[in-house]
């Protein structure tokens, strides 16, 4: 009976742990940028970019402890398309660096679909409260 317990909570913790990582911020699973900029202009919204490298200690922090918050996804998740790239990695992420010369890590990117061009550009690791502010001022 112990063992059904345990296995019973084990499997109640998954299922909970999954729902709280739908809570945050819902980035694009398709990351093929053409796609990325159609949704965006067809939901009339701004693209957000993550623009991120493997050995980034502040963007594994990012993407740990702020974009999983349910405020942060509840702003996001509504004005904005959310994308991240490796940006010495994924094809996108490598034209992106090229176009927008990135040189520091995280940068977060907000973009116009309809131009493709920055509109509102950061970087460094932001607390909650700071993102909430830079996505406002995009």
């Amino acid at each position: 009976m112990k063992y059904v317990f345990i296995v019973l909570f084990s499997v109640c913790l998954l299922v909970l742990e999954g729902k709280a990582q739908n809570v945050g911020i819902r980035f694009e699973e398709n990351s093929d940028w053409r796609q990325v900029v159609k949704k965006a202009t067809s939901e009339k919204k701004l693209i957000f970019v993550d623009c991120y490298t493997s050995w980034c200690g502040p963007c594994k922090r990012l993407v740990q402890t702020v974009f999983p918050e349910k405020v942060v996804g509840d702003y996001f998740n509504k004005y904005f398309v959310s994308v991240k790239y490796d940006m010495e990695k994924d094809s996108a992420g490598i034209l992106l660096n090229k176009k927008h010369q990135i040189t520091a890590y995280p940068t977060l990117l907000f973009i116009d679909p309809a131009t493709e061009e920055v509109v509102h550009k950061t970087f460094g690791f932001l607390e909650k409260e700071q993102l909430l502010a830079v996505g406002k001022q995009a």
